[in-house]
């Protein structure tokens, strides 16, 4: 994941996910018009605070989706984090809180990273 101010660029992110730079520049374009990334033409790309908030909390969705599938369903690691995937920016913030406070605020996600949940975000 990218840190907060890195900035990065059209040919960067159409490596990354495997798309053609014209796909990027779509999205980014999108993306930009929700206030989500700033973007100087032929240079740089980079998240608004507003684009940080969304990202940070569907990475928390995702994270608390997985760790709910494993613990509750008895998923495997890798089902688990898939099918988290197909739903984790659908679910609401209401849902992942419920599922967050059901398995006690889990700290630490299937793959060893941790869990910033909202009330402890900077």
């Amino acid at each position: 994941m990218a840190e907060r101010g890195e900035q990065l660029s059209v040919s960067r992110l159409s490596h990354v996910f495997r798309v053609s730079m014209p796909s990027v520049v779509e999205i980014v374009k999108k993306l930009e018009a929700k206030g989500l990334v700033r973007r100087v033409p032929w240079q740089t790309i980079e998240l608004t605070s507003k684009g940080w908030n969304q990202a940070e909390n569907y990475i928390h969705n995702h994270r608390i989706i997985e760790v709910f599938y494993r613990n509750t369903l008895g998923l495997d690691t890798g089902a688990s984090c898939e099918e988290a995937s197909r739903i984790d920016y659908l679910v609401s913030n209401e849902t992942v809180a419920r599922m967050c406070a059901f398995l006690n605020r889990p700290t630490v996600c299937l793959h060893g990273h941790s869990i910033t949940h909202r009330d402890e975000r900077a």
